[in-house]
C-alpha cells in the first residue's frame, strides 16, 4: 500500500533519491510529524525518530534523503573466500537469527545492501540453503534491503583458470 503524502513541502521529494527514500520529520512541542512518498522513506525517518526519542530537542526539522542511493554491508557476510561463509557452527537456526539481527542493525543504520553470494555456480551448498536464503531475501526486502548476488565474470576466478562452464 503506497503511502501518501499530505505535507506543504513536496518540492524536498524532487531532489535526487528523496522520493524513494527520503523523509521530513518535524517536531513542534508535544506534535511530530513524519512525512514520507514510500516505506521505506518512512521507515528511514521512524529509524530517525528512535535515534532522537530520548534526547530530542522540543522544535526539530529535518529533511533527510541518501546522497548515494546503494548504501552496503560486506562485512557480516564476507568471511573466508568470497561467498557467504557465515558461521553456520551453531546450527542453520542460530546463524539465521544472527543474520536477521545484522539485517536489523543495517536498517537502523540505513543501510540497504548486502553483498552476498553467488560464487559457486551450485544453489543447494547444503540441506535448507535454498529455503534460507529466501527467508533471509524477505526478510531483508521488508526492511528495504536489498541481497545483491557476486558471481563469476572476466578476469575473476574462472576465466583465469581458462575452463568454459558456460555463459557467466
Amino acid at each position: 500500500v503506497p503511502l501518501i503524502l499530505e505535507y506543504s513541502d513536496s518540492e524536498f521529494f524532487k531532489e535526487r533519491n528523496a522520493e524513494e527514500q527520503g523523509y521530513i520529520l518535524t517536531k513542534n512541542g508535544d506534535s511530530v510529524n513524519l512525512a514520507a512518498k514510500s516505506s521505506v522513506g518512512f521507515l528511514y525517518g521512524c529509524m530517525t525518530l528512535l535515534q532522537l526519542i530520548d534526547n530530542a530537542p522540543v522544535k526539530f526539522e529535518i529533511y533527510d534523503r541518501p546522497a548515494i542511493r546503494f548504501r552496503g554491508n560486506m562485512n557480516t557476510l564476507w568471511a573466508e573466500s568470497g561467498v557467504w561463509s557465515y558461521d553456520f557452527g551453531d546450527g542453520l537456526e542460530a546463524a539465521e537469527k544472527r543474520l536477521y539481527s545484522a539485517i536489523d542493525d543495517m536498517a537502523r543504520a540505513k543501510l540497504n545492501l548486502i553483498y552476498a553470494d553467488a560464487f559457486g555456480f551450485k544453489t543447494e551448498r547444503f540441506a535448507g540453503y535454498d529455503a534460507l536464503m529466501t527467508r533471509i531475501s524477505k526478510y531483508a526486502a521488508t526492511r528495504g534491503i536489498r541481497i545483491m548476488n557476486g558471481g563469476y565474470g572476466m578476469g575473476y576466478g574462472q576465466s583465469a583458470s581458462h575452463l568454459f562452464m558456460g555463459k557467466v
